[in-house]
């Protein structure tokens, strides 16, 4: 048997009822066992269009012998006969159902990612998970979900962008600060790539003192290791002083090995800071999904 969790939420229509029904369905599947449901959780929408009302969260565990497309195939079902239509990223839903583990599966097909790519940036999902699977491990950082709380409860108020050119990284940053001028985000100036250890370290700490909720350095401390391993000990004592970042973005294609590269080199005694990978090639895609990671990391 495989555990499974999979996280739910509604925030149009009747959110509780439609969750319930749902944890009722998982329930009565023959090839579905021992569901637990956490507590909900209302929460402010983490992107997507403005003025969205506000989601109820909640996160279920339970076993199975289905594999990940088969459970993958019955959510979807279920977000289909409660009348979910799918018409605008991350707008309004009836309901939302992700598969966020299959035991230590890791997945990167086309439709389905395993773990979920956001999950441990999002403490919506986060918090519901600790109270039913603190102890579950996600497999590509070895971290349990507790220590992802942990990471979000007590990390330096930044998030670093990583991978792809300077001019990528300019165009995407600047394409984030036209859309979130009225938010409390202190995004860092288009420094050059050459900017010194000191130089970062000094560009960081006046940043997180600046806004109430998120930084966003457009660059990573870290990114030297690449080139000269031997900056660990620097690149450490940056990190004691400031802080470890919320979050490392790497705009990279997802379905390359070049990626997986430059965060080896970037943790290469393990899983310092949780990450996300982003396309470098789409500027809109990066400035969503920064904002929504801010807004769902504080």
């Amino acid at each position: 048997m495989a555990t499974c969790l999979i996280s739910l939420g509604a925030n149009i229509g009747h959110r509780e009822q439609a969750i319930e029904q749902t944890i009722s369905a998982i329930n009565a599947s023959s090839e579905i066992s021992d569901c637990h449901c956490s507590s909900f959780f209302e929460t402010i929408p983490a992107g997507g269009p403005t003025n969205q009302p506000r989601f109820i969260n909640a996160v279920a565990r339970f076993e199975t012998n289905l594999a990940p497309s088969e459970i993958l195939k019955k959510l979807l079902n279920m977000e289909t006969l409660l009348g979910r239509t799918r018409q605008q990223i991350w707008g309004p839903r009836i309901l939302d159902l992700d598969l966020l583990l299959y035991d230590r599966e890791i997945q990167n097909q086309p439709d389905l990612i395993l773990p979920h790519p956001r999950m441990i940036l999002r403490r919506f999902v986060l918090e519901p998970a600790c109270e039913i699977a603190a102890d579950l491990i996600h497999p590509q950082t070895k971290w349990p979900l507790q220590q992802h709380l942990n990471h979000l409860n007590h990390s330096a108020r930044y998030i670093c962008i990583a991978g792809a050119t300077t001019t990528q990284r300019i165009a995407a940053v600047a394409q984030l600060r036209s859309q979130v001028e009225t938010q409390p985000i202190s995004i860092l100036p288009d420094f050059p790539s050459l900017l010194t250890l000191a130089d970062q370290q000094a560009a960081i700490a006046v940043a997180i003192t600046e806004t109430t909720t998120m930084a966003i350095a457009n660059f990573c401390p870290r990114e030297i290791l690449s080139a000269a391993p031997e900056q660990l000990a620097n690149v450490e004592q940056l990190e004691q002083a400031v802080g470890v970042p919320r979050l490392i973005v790497v705009l990279d294609n997802p379905h390359d090995s070049t990626c997986h590269a430059l965060l080896d080199a970037m943790m290469p005694s393990g899983t310092v800071v949780p990450w996300l990978v982003v396309p470098s090639n789409n500027a809109d895609q990066i400035a969503r999904e920064l904002q929504a990671a801010v807004i769902a990391a504080v």
